[in-house]
């Protein structure tokens, strides 16, 4: 019967049950991409004063953007988030967000479109799909997790939108990375 065999000859071990015994060292993906320097946070603190799309990211990598985890601060009454995935049009509002590098001293920035927005005015974005809702709970930090990842591929969209104007600051964490498709 055929073995598997390391470098050196040396057979894989099995154990009495069949099973293949193996030491290794895991790492997350987004800690395997902050070694080569492309992994960001992103943080936006803000008082909406605004029905609509307040935050707006475009994909500008070759590789995928997978956003990971979203954390965010409440301060006075808050409400619903929404995002929205897909949307299409330029933003007619907002101002440049500078995402950091987790690779501290890697020089390396994000590839993309990174928008806040400082107006009292929507930022104009149509279409799209809803990715999930964000309820807040006042004066708490809140934290959505996605194992699957919300992954952009090249020019596609993540946008955070509210349907009313809500009364609460907040504070934004938005953690994310590029890296290839996995086959």
């Amino acid at each position: 019967m055929p073995t598997l065999n390391d470098a050196n000859g040396t057979p894989q071990r099995v154990n009495e049950k069949g099973f293949a015994l193996n030491v290794c060292a895991s790492m997350d993906f987004s800690a395997h991409a902050a070694d080569e320097g492309d992994a960001y946070t992103m943080v936006y603190a803000i008082d909406p004063n605004i029905a609509g799309d307040f935050l707006y990211i475009k994909n500008g990598s070759d590789k995928i953007l997978r956003i990971y985890k979203i954390r965010a601060y409440t301060a006075g009454t808050a409400g619903i988030v929404t995002i929205k995935t897909g949307v299409t049009g330029t933003p007619t509002t907002g101002i440049d967000i500078i995402p950091t590098n987790a690779l501290v001293g890697s020089g390396s920035t994000a590839e993309g479109t990174f928008y806040r927005n400082t107006s009292t005015a929507d930022m104009a974005l149509t279409g799209g799909a809803t990715f999930d809702s964000l309820l807040f709970i006042t004066d708490i930090e809140n934290e959505w997790n996605y194992p699957a990842e919300i992954a952009l591929e090249k020019n596609q969209t993540f946008v955070l939108t509210n349907a009313v104007d809500p009364t609460a600051v907040f504070t934004w964490i938005i953690y994310f990375y590029y890296h290839e498709e996995i086959e």
